[in-house]
């Protein structure tokens, strides 16, 4: 990192004021730190990125329960609007992938029964 200019202003006698431009580094400079340390440490503390599919099933069931939602509402069903808000929110709760896409599915299944039958 380039040095940076500071302004200083120093007393020489009692009623005089000199002011000069002094090169000040920083006393306590702070090390950008690489990308891969970064994620060494998060690694270490025992966090971890979730995996594409993850991120693929949290979107798809949230898109999901946002039509389910958008449906209940429109159509007045209670139900179908509480189970798409279910969708949008628990894949903010879910752990493990399998578990993401199992409670999607099941709320999805359920959303697909309680949907207004046509006699």
């Amino acid at each position: 990192m380039g040095r940076r200019a500071c302004f200083t202003a120093a007393r020489i006698a009692p009623r005089t004021l000199h002011i000069a431009w002094v090169d000040c580094a920083d006393p306590f400079p702070t090390p950008l730190m690489d990308p891969s340390d970064v994620l060494q440490l998060a690694k270490e503390s025992g966090l971890t990125l979730p995996s594409p599919a993850w991120i693929f099933g949290c979107i798809l069931f949230s898109l999901i329960g946002f039509a389910a939602w958008r449906y209940g509402k429109v159509m007045q069903r209670p139900r179908i609007r509480w189970l798409g808000l279910a969708l949008m929110l628990y894949g903010y709760v879910a752990g493990p992938t399998w578990l993401l896409y199992g409670v999607g599915v099941a709320l999805c299944v359920a959303v697909w029964w309680n949907r207004p039958r046509g006699d």
